[in-house]
């Protein structure tokens, strides 16, 4: 999920935009918002302003955990970590842009939409301001609230579309049927993707009349509306009536709510897994899911080669190729296209654990012994505590801090392996970058011209398959280390790989989070194709 900052610049002088400070220098945490406002306008230096508190309490912890530059702050690419991240803990967000999509958060540089719209000096202006000095707290924080307002801003031009659909004057008021209805038709809009910019009042209609066709779970998203609205605006009478301000209030609380609320289903999704699980190992057999499908389990019905460029497939067993839980239920198939600048996606369950992790360490890397002690009473919603690790999983955790100098890196691909391992149900088996491409069934479709979804003959041939023996295998288990994030002693030591572990070689700088927000925020005031409404399977 890149960072989108989407006002134009006003001429600056020197470094006033951002120039050098250390951290507690307050004067220029002012000429910051100083300067927003005098590029955005007193509006967004409000919203800015109350959004910042919530940001920095959550930014926080994380921030502590991540490596620094020489004075204390953050690189690009570590910010672009920290953001994703933090979207995801806090609405559902797959900010677009942002999120690795099968390749590693450093290698995956979304500078290029820049240079498609003949940008490139505002890339240059904001390496030039921001790389030499890097982000701290208050940076991060207003960044993400400058996103939040465009995500905002984009709801505000939504709302406006609903009340054309209902052929309703934004100045006027709106009686309690009428407000209901452009709330369904601002849901309906929001849910399925589309671009009400080309919709007629009878499209917009339609949409509103026939979503729970697409949608099976809209009576139960009507309700959360509902119920957010009499906690934004009381219990409203039948003869009340709503401004158009009012229902924005509403709404934009819907959208703050709404990634945390649609989790819900996802959590049915896993247990409906979970109950057909193989052996304790986040997985379940290909025969056992299909056979669900032809069952009436309509949703486990992805195609095998849909499941492996989703990264949900275990075929380290080639005879009983599995689909893992934790990847399954964070996979974009189960993500809904609410937005230009994100998608509402399964919140991640191994977040936080990390998070609990990072919060008791404080630092970027521990000690075994450390980490050893916190999982084992740290619980999940399917691992109970206090519990013994196993030797081997004990074993593996030493074998990373040998690799790394004695101590464990929290953010790459080895210890979120070893994640894996504890947390087999929460946590995500991390493919090695480039060898999955996560798209949704629609892009799916697109890309190759085959259905996301396997044929009945498909799930026969594997749910008629002879069962599996009794024995669960091992887990699988790569040597080959990733890191999200890398402060400049590990990659020191990471130039010295020992022969057994293959390193990746794509850690680049990856720049330009804020003006990769100017380019896109620009697509507000132009056309958009319509957006055909996914396959949704939660």
């Amino acid at each position: 999920m890149c960072i989108l900052l989407g006002f134009r610049l006003a001429p600056a002088e020197g470094n006033t935009f951002l120039g050098a400070r250390e951290e507690g220098d307050l004067s220029f945490e002012t000429t910051l918002l100083d300067d927003l406002e005098g590029a955005m306008g007193v509006t967004h230096r409000q919203a800015t302003e109350r959004r910042i508190g919530q940001l920095e309490s959550l930014i926080r912890p994380l921030f502590l955990a991540m490596p620094k530059n020489g004075r204390g702050r953050l690189n690009h690419a570590t910010l672009r970590y920290v953001l994703h991240r933090l979207f995801m803990e806090k609405h559902g967000w797959f900010v677009k842009g942002l999120e690795p999509a099968g390749e590693t958060f450093n290698t995956s540089s979304p500078t290029h939409i820049l240079r498609d719209r003949g940008a490139d000096h505002i890339q240059g202006l904001f390496e030039e301001r921001l790389g030499a000095h890097g982000f701290g707290i208050h940076e991060i924080a207003v960044l993400a609230a400058t996103l939040e307002n465009l995500a905002h801003e984009e709801a505000v031009d939504r709302l406006k579309g609903a009340y054309m659909g209902a052929e309703l004057e934004i100045g006027g008021r709106a009686s309690d049927a009428e407000m209901e209805v452009v709330m369904d038709s601002y849901m309906a809009i929001y849910i399925l993707g589309k671009n009400h910019s080309l919709m007629t009042p009878a499209e917009i209609e339609f949409t509103r009349k026939n979503v729970h066709n697409a949608y099976p779970t809209w009576p139960e998203t009507q309700k959360f509306v509902r119920g957010v609205r009499r906690d934004v605006l009381g219990q409203a009478e039948g003869s009340a009536s709503f401004s158009f301000d009012e229902t924005v209030r509403v709404l934009e609380e819907v959208g703050d709510r709404y990634g945390r609320w649609q989790d819900s289903e996802c959590r049915d999704l896993k247990n409906s897994l979970v109950k057909m699980e193989d052996q304790g190992t986040g997985r379940v057999l290909l025969k056992d899911f299909y056979a669900s499908a032809l069952g009436g389990q309509w949703q486990f019905s992805e195609s095998a080669s849909y499941l492996r460029q989703l990264g949900a497939l275990d075929e380290s067993n080639p005879d009983h190729p599995g689909v893992i839980i934790a990847n399954y239920v964070s996979a974009p198939s189960n993500c809904i296209s609410s937005s230009q600048f994100y998608s509402v996606c399964c919140l991640d369950e191994c977040e936080p654990l990390l998070a609990h992790i990072e919060h008791s360490i404080a630092a970027p890397d521990a000690t075994p012994e450390d980490i050893t002690q916190l999982v084992m009473s740290l619980p999940s919603s399917t691992v109970e505590t206090p519990r013994s690790l196993s030797s081997s999983l004990i074993a593996r955790l030493d074998e990373i801090a040998k690799y790394h100098g004695g101590r464990v890196p929290l953010h790459g691909r080895l210890f979120a392996q070893w994640m894996h391992h504890a947390y087999p149900r929460e946590c995500s088996y991390p493919h090695v970058s480039g060898t999955t491409r996560p798209l949704t069934a629609d892009e799916w479709m697109r890309q190759t011209g085959s259905d996301a979804s396997a044929d009945e003959e498909e799930m026969r041939q594997h749910a008629e398959k002879a069962p599996r023996e009794t024995d669960a295998s091992e887990l699988p288990w790569t040597e080959e280390e990733e890191l999200f994030v890398v402060r400049p002693a590990l990659q020191e030591d990471l130039s010295r790989a020992h022969p057994g572990w293959a390193i990746s070689r794509g850690v680049v700088l990856v720049v330009a989070l804020v003006s990769v927000a100017l380019s896109i925020g620009r697509t507000l005031t132009t056309s958009m194709e319509t957006v055909a409404p996914q396959k949704i399977y939660i």
